[in-house]
């Protein structure tokens, strides 16, 4: 007989075998498997949230830019213990600083400012908005960002040169300004000032963002300065410089770093009193969070595939002694031990499978329900993550079924007929 024969031989009958059990031991074979669902259930959930999160929130810093230099007063430090104390007295960036930065810098493609502050209101004549985010900005802006204007348009430099009133929204403030009409050319209050509508921005609905346009508002940076004037106390200012293509970033923010200190004047045995911050300092670290989390859900899920695995066990040797005298006539008959062995382990290794897509089934049941009730995070279920589910299956059926399927094709075929009458 072809070898492929009987491996297609070995297979059917394995599969037959195994539905078998399924059929005629239902409760018994569904409790053995429920760990294995359990298991696989488990990890490839925990697996998928990890991998959805990690995309939603990678793809918010990648809006931050790789190529670009965030000059502020508190540096991006992710550690348990904030040293605040040694950055609270530090200068926030200035309008002026920005300014000579743009005009110093021969490897910037682009530099742009934004002052914000939290907690204000909005009106329109017959509504307001309150807790928005009040974002001065200078008119290219939206070249540091991924924003883009659905409708109008943005600040020109001669509107933000004049400190022009005029302002742009977020969809999500438009949209409770103006419910039932366009807000372009309509005229709003902010902090006592009344301001002319010239854009609104298009929605980024749900999500783990860094830069949540939906629901703030932006007004020419000069406007701030007349607002605010030089108390910047509880303004989050922020200077970023985009380097050009063909400069590295670790090059140009060395020349960032010089020109702040020449412009603050700041000795050579002084300390930087300004923060350099780049979009790889998140991701670093995101890089140790994903890697603990991962191993949390490995760690999680491996007790209940331990359970599966000795549950599957348990099943093989049953079947393996009500099937004593079949597999005593099989190798009467001249069954090689490996046809023997192959056959149990097949079994062993359909059922642990059904167990796995079983659990894999659930977790697609669960990624549409989590998605129709949020749209925080846009959950998924990755190929690579099916086939984790399916790998991690075949290998608890092949460990699990090994013992059971040797010891039956070691039978001595005389002995298994005779001890089963």
């Amino acid at each position: 007989m072809p070898r492929w024969s009987q491996i297609v031989a070995i297979l059917k009958e394995s599969f037959s075998f195994a539905i078998s059990n399924l059929r005629n031991n239902l409760l018994r074979t569904l409790l053995s498997m429920l760990a294995i669902i359990i298991g696989i259930f488990t990890i490839i959930s925990i697996l998928s949230f990890i991998s959805s999160l990690n995309k939603n929130i990678r793809n918010s810093v990648n809006q931050l830019g790789g190529d670009i230099v965030y000059i502020q007063k508190w540096p991006w430090l992710f550690q348990n213990d904030y040293p605040w104390w040694k950055f609270v007295n530090r200068p926030e960036v200035s309008y002026n600083e920005y300014q000579l930065l743009e005009k110093k810098s021969v490897s910037s493609e682009s530099v742009a400012m934004v002052m914000g502050i939290y907690g204000k209101t909005i009106a329109s004549a017959d509504n307001q908005v309150k807790n928005i985010y009040i974002a001065a900005v200078t008119f290219n802006y939206p070249v540091m960002s991924e924003m883009k204007i659905q409708e109008g348009r943005f600040f020109t430099e001669n509107e933000v040169i004049t400190a022009s009133s005029k302002i742009i929204l977020g969809s999500r403030i438009a949209e409770l300004l103006f419910p039932d009409e366009n807000p372009i050319g309509k005229t709003v209050k902010l902090l006592n000032k009344k301001y002319v509508v010239i854009g609104v921005l298009e929605k980024k609905g749900g999500g783990l963002s860094f830069d949540d346009t939906d629901n703030l508002v932006f007004i020419p940076i000069t406007n701030a300065r007349q607002l605010f004037g030089s108390n910047t106390k509880n303004l989050d200012a922020t200077i970023k410089a985009k380097s050009k293509g063909n400069i590295e970033i670790e090059d140009f923010e060395d020349e960032i770093r010089g020109i702040m200190r020449s412009i603050r004047r700041l000795q050579p045995s002084d300390e930087d009193n300004f923060a350099l911050n780049r979009a790889s300092f998140i991701s670093e670290k995101l890089n140790d969070i994903f890697r603990s989390l991962s191993l949390m859900g490995w760690i999680i899920a491996a007790f209940s595939i331990l359970v599966g695995g000795f549950g599957t066990a348990n099943i093989m040797f049953v079947s393996v002694k009500e099937r004593t005298f079949l597999i005593g006539i099989e190798k009467a008959l001249g069954a090689p031990r490996y046809f023997i062995l192959a056959q149990f382990l097949g079994e062993s290794v359909i059922l642990c499978l059904i167990g796995g897509l079983i659990g894999l089934l659930l977790v697609i049941i669960l990624i549409f329900i989590a998605n129709q009730l949020q749209d925080d995070i846009t959950l998924f279920l990755s190929v690579n993550n099916i086939l984790i589910g399916i790998g991690l299956s075949t290998f608890i059926g092949v460990v699990a079924g090994f013992i059971p399927s040797y010891q039956a094709s070691h039978l001595d075929p005389i002995e298994a007929i005779r001890n089963t009458f």
